[in-house]
């Protein structure tokens, strides 16, 4: 029984023994594995990081033959070939300076007076010459700089400068005058006057628009309006309006300039342009037509005034020109009609009222020509004008406003032969012999050549004045 128990003594010593061995078998065992797993990532990591590495070709499973072992010339290139190379520079190659921030920079100081000092902390860098210049070479970075006289008073505190290859030059102010300059720059750079100007100009643009189209207005634009408005346009800066309205000014305002130096044809291709972008706008017919008419080509002008018209009844400036036209044509019943509309339309001037007189004395309506004509003898008085009264009142058998009217038209043009001629007449016939002698002999020392009188009617009546005079 002592016997047995000593043996089984023994063989639990060896069972405990061989559990520990098993468990330091399986501890030395997962060591290892651990070991090639970290070796297998660290190989992997290398090779990504290092770009030089040469790539691992994979082993194919259906390839007989074996693989070659690796030497140990190979190996050890191998493993350079995963370390990182060191890439040339094209700095290098080229020739140039490895480091070009240690490259000196050609550093100009402009002082407020000559001959005055600048200076780098307590080095003296140099004093500037006759125009207030000095001229130093210098490493690129920030400098506290300070000016003073050759005595040693400080002209200007120290001020930080930067040195650049970008930035060379320096002037050398004092601090209210630089505080100063900020504000006129931070003025000048004021988005709200930037605003302000952009308003202002596009608010000009308008006007020059309006103006045009106005009777009263047209005739103030300049060559140097449009090229406002085209310059204007052609930058983009008109506030408030489309694309297509800014397009259209800068078509329509190059017509105008085009029109101005008298190229007809570029003139009328700019105004077709200026059609296609506004083509509700009785502008651009109404300013083919004045292209037209400054060239000499009635019909087309016409047709253009009419298409203006057709679009813009109320456009008073084309029927102006319609009835200028149409007197020209002899058409004085049309003429007056169109004068007519301009006037109701806005456009209520002297000169459209005596041309309208005219036209209504051709076809006989007295009574509204002497209306028109009234009106102008009393806003625009002209010899001419008076002549023409005095004409209208003859008809109307009015003997004493007919001379009236050729007394002051010689008044108002003392070198008429006309209006003498036509006194000296009325003067005949009124049996006013001496005052008739006497306008008669004025026109012709005027006019001896009978261009605008009959000199023989007038040697006649002279004659036989002189006649009734004895």
């Amino acid at each position: 029984m002592k016997h047995s128990n000593g043996t089984i003594n023994q063989m639990t010593g060896y069972l405990t023994a061989y559990r520990y061995i098993v468990v330091i078998a399986f501890l030395i065992t997962s060591f290892f594995v651990l070991a090639k797993h970290s070796y297998a990532q660290g190989s992997d990591l290398e090779k990504t990081v290092y770009k030089n590495a040469a790539p691992t070709k994979k082993k194919s499973n259906t390839s007989k033959t074996a693989p070659k072992k690796t030497t140990k010339k190979s190996a050890s290139a191998q493993t350079d070939a995963n370390k990182p190379v060191a890439r040339r520079s094209s700095s290098k190659r080229s020739g140039s300076r490895r480091n070009p921030a240690t490259k000196l920079v050609d550093f100009v100081f402009r002082t407020p007076a000559p001959g005055q000092e600048v200076w780098w902390g307590e080095e003296k860098l140099g004093a500037s010459d006759d125009g207030s210049v000095l001229n130093k070479s210098l490493k690129p970075g920030n400098y506290l700089v300070s000016v003073r006289e050759s005595s040693g008073n400080v002209i200007l505190k120290s001020q930080l400068v930067r040195v650049a290859e970008e930035l060379t030059e320096v002037v050398l102010i004092s601090d209210e005058a630089r505080a100063l300059e900020s504000e006129e720059v931070a003025a000048d750079a004021n988005p709200e006057n930037d605003l302000k100007e952009t308003i202002e100009a596009s608010e000009k643009v308008l006007r020059i628009m309006r103006d045009y189209a106005d009777p009263m207005k047209t005739n103030t634009l300049s060559l140097s309006d449009w090229e406002f408005v085209y310059r204007l346009a052609n930058t983009n800066e008109i506030n408030n309006f489309t694309a297509v309205q800014i397009e259209a000014q800068r078509w329509f305002a190059s017509g105008q300039i085009e029109l101005s130096k008298g190229k007809y044809v570029e003139a009328l291709t700019a105004f077709g342009q200026s059609k296609t972008f506004m083509p509700k706008s009785a502008y651009p017919d109404f300013a083919t037509g004045e292209t037209y008419l400054a060239n000499g080509q009635t019909d087309p002008a016409l047709q253009s005034y009419v298409s203006a018209i057709a679009i813009d009844p109320k456009f008073a400036l084309a029927h102006a020109r319609l009835g200028d036209i149409y007197a020209k044509l002899g058409k004085s019943k049309e003429s007056a009609a169109s004068y007519t509309s301009a006037l109701i339309n806005g456009y209520d001037s002297s000169s459209i009222r005596y041309s309208l007189a005219k036209e209504l004395m051709k076809i006989k309506r007295w009574d509204e020509a002497a209306t028109n004509l009234e009106a102008v003898s009393k806003d625009a008085p002209s010899g001419e004008v008076f002549l023409t009264l005095g004409d209208l009142y003859k008809e109307l058998k009015r003997s004493i406003s007919t001379y009236e009217a050729y007394k002051r038209a010689t008044e108002l043009s003392p070198d008429s032969p006309t209006a003498f001629y036509k006194l000296g007449e009325l003067l005949f016939e009124e049996r006013e012999y001496d005052k008739s002698k006497a306008a008669l002999e004025r026109a012709l020392s005027l006019d001896g050549n009978g261009e605008n009188i009959n000199v023989g009617t007038a040697r006649k009546y002279i004659r036989e004045a002189e006649q009734k005079l004895r």
